[in-house]
């Protein structure tokens, strides 16, 4: 029986509420000020598999369906793969700083989250605000939508992240004993707690961050999936543009030395002074 109801939790995927999930965002930014976003939204498939060998076919349709979906939409999709995790990864290129801001992902806060350029002559500022909260993640995970969908008539599941014992059509599940299943397959294996990190790429170092890791000078990734929940981004760069100021300055002698020389041919016409 507690079989029975292990392929079940599987098969509609609700047990992500409890972990098995990992987002990875990451935001490109260039000196042109063009932006590149992109997130991956994948499953430890390691764990499912153990417990539900038929996992992988429902899970593939699901996410060649999200896929087609993102594609009419305009985005790029790319299939996810590593040794534990598979989902998708969706992404837009070249957007503005404004559309950015309205292509966040699910779980940043488009209301409160802000990005502020102020364009100089020679120097602009940036400055990136950005909020997340996991669980508002977690609740609009596409690939589990999409799988309800495709699950539609089977038996419903509900998980609670925070209890241990879980009321699976009437009758109750150890999640614990789960977990311990899972810690019993061979091989290295994933944490079960959700994964989240946000990584991004400015074109100089940054004046201000608080990143938990600084991978370069250009990069930087915050942990989102921290305790304390929403996630504080906070970070600002400026960029130094001295082509503006060589041209003028370049345009200005040009000039000058234009004018000195229709001064020196006005000087030594020898019939103006007749």
């Amino acid at each position: 029986m507690k079989k029975l109801f292990l392929i079940l939790l599987i098969s509609t995927l609700t047990i992500i509420s409890t972990g098995c999930t990992k987002f990875e965002y990451t935001i490109d930014i260039n000196k042109k000020d063009q932006i590149n976003i992109t997130q991956t939204q994948s499953f430890n498939v390691k764990f499912f598999r153990a417990i539900s060998p038929g996992f992988d076919v429902g899970f593939k349709r699901s996410v060649d369906t999200l896929s087609e979906k993102y594609k009419k939409l305009g985005y790029e999709t790319n299939v996810y793969e590593d040794d534990a995790f598979s989902g998708l990864t969706i992404g837009k290129s070249n957007l503005t700083i404004k559309q950015a801001l309205e292509n966040l992902p699910a779980g940043f806060d488009k209301k409160e989250s802000t990005f502020i350029a102020n364009k100089g002559f020679v120097k602009s500022s940036y400055k990136i605000h950005l909020y997340y909260d996991i669980k508002e993640a977690l609740s609009s995970t596409d690939i589990s939508s999409s799988q309800r969908e495709i699950s539609a008539g089977q038996p419903n599941v509900v998980i609670s992240r925070d209890i241990e014992t879980k009321n699976i059509n009437g009758q109750l599940v150890n999640m614990t004993a789960i977990k311990e299943d899972y810690e019993s397959i061979e091989g290295e294996k994933p944490s079960v707690v959700p994964i989240s990190n946000l990584t991004i790429k400015i074109p100089v170092k940054a004046r201000i961050n608080n990143a938990d890791k600084v991978l370069n000078d250009k990069e930087y990734q915050w942990n989102l999936a921290k305790e304390e929940q929403p996630v504080e981004i906070t970070l600002e760069y400026e960029i130094l543009d001295f082509s503006r100021l060589i041209i003028s300055l370049s345009l200005i002698l040009l000039l000058t030395a234009v004018f000195y020389m229709v001064k020196k041919i006005q000087n030594s016409d020898v019939v103006k002074g007749l």
